[in-house]
This record gives structure tokens, C-alpha cells and sequence, in this order.
């Protein structure tokens, strides 16, 4: 897969293969693919749009590039409970998450 090849691809309208999202994912998140590039095709898919499939391979693909933390496996007396996350969306003014605390813990939810 060539970077330049997804970016025309997705510029001209047409859909990627999910390992090609996958792809390009992995290549940017190890430093194989340039901010530029990355740039370049993140601009034809926001010009263009992205079908429903390749929104989920790319959701899929981005949760997978980081590490997780697995708050089970951290605490026996967790091993049990039902855990809710938020992640703020870097906004000024983002309320959301002084709601959505109270409400995961009065549904007896763990909140990190």
C-alpha cells in the first residue's frame, strides 16, 4: 500500500480496504508515514467523507494503536464491576463529563 495511492483514492470518491485504513494507522502512529502525508489524506476523507465501513475500520484502527489499560486485571475487588469511560473531546466548555460522572456511579458503574 502507498500512501499517495489511498489519498488519491479517497480524494477521487473511492472507498479504501479496511487494511488499508489499517495501514495507514499503524504507519503514522510508528512514524513510517509523515505528518504531511497523513494530513494530505485526513483532508480528502473530511473533503470527500468516509463510508460508514472505513469510519469503523478507522475508529478500530485508532483504538488499537495506543495502549489500553485493562482496570480489572488491576484489582481483585474490580474483577466484578462494571467500568464507563469518557474522553473529552479537548473542547473549551466541555461539561459533559461533571454529568456523566454521577450518572455512571448512581448505575453502579466504576468512572476512572
Amino acid at each position: 500500500m502507498r500512501v499517495v495511492d489511498c489519498i488519491r483514492k479517497t480524494r477521487d470518491g473511492l472507498p479504501l480496504r479496511v487494511e488499508d485504513i489499517r495501514q495507514l494507522v499503524q504507519g503514522f502512529s510508528n512514524g513510517e508515514i509523515p505528518d504531511y502525508q497523513i494530513s494530505a489524506w485526513l483532508m480528502a476523507a473530511w473533503l470527500k467523507g468516509l463510508s460508514v465501513d472505513e469510519c469503523s475500520a478507522l475508529t478500530a484502527a485508532m483504538k488499537e494503536s495506543g495502549d489500553s489499560m485493562t482496570w480489572k486485571e488491576w484489582s481483585k475487588p474490580l474483577a466484578h464491576s462494571r467500568f464507563a469511560d469518557k474522553h473529552s473531546t479537548g473542547g473549551v466548555g466541555d461539561k459533559v463529563s461533571l454529568l456523566l460522572a454521577p450518572l455512571a456511579a448512581a448505575m453502579d458503574s466504576k468512572f476512572p
